[in-house]
């Protein structure tokens, strides 16, 4: 994994995402130490329609330095449904990068236990 918007991060993400959230409908849950917050917000135009998932974790540290990171998803869709284009984007808010990508790489192990 060599940065936070690398294909391979964002992956990771996604199987944390996937494998740790309550439900569907979940807005906040905490997973080793990280508070995951998920917001959802949504507009319906007459030829087109997005929406878009920000998710916020933060990591309070305890023996280990604290973060923060913003990982947003964007679904864009036609009016009558057909995507067009999603996309996936992270941005460090806070702490170390590398700490981020660890968190996530040894949290990926979830995806076995969850099969």
């Amino acid at each position: 994994m060599a940065t936070i918007n690398s294909n391979s991060f964002l992956n990771c993400w996604q199987i944390v995402h996937r494998a740790t959230i309550p439900s569907p409908d979940s807005e906040r849950w905490r997973v080793s130490g990280v508070d995951w917050h998920r917001q959802r917000h949504a507009y319906l135009g007459g030829g087109y329609s997005f929406s878009v998932e920000v998710h916020r974790l933060a990591f309070a540290g305890g023996d280990k330095p604290p973060w923060s990171l913003m990982v947003v998803v964007e679904h864009w869709r036609q009016s009558d449904g057909e995507r067009l284009r999603t996309t996936t984007w992270a941005r460090r808010l806070s702490g170390s990068s590398a700490a981020i990508v660890r968190w996530m790489k040894d949290h990926e192990a979830v995806r076995r236990t969850t099969k």
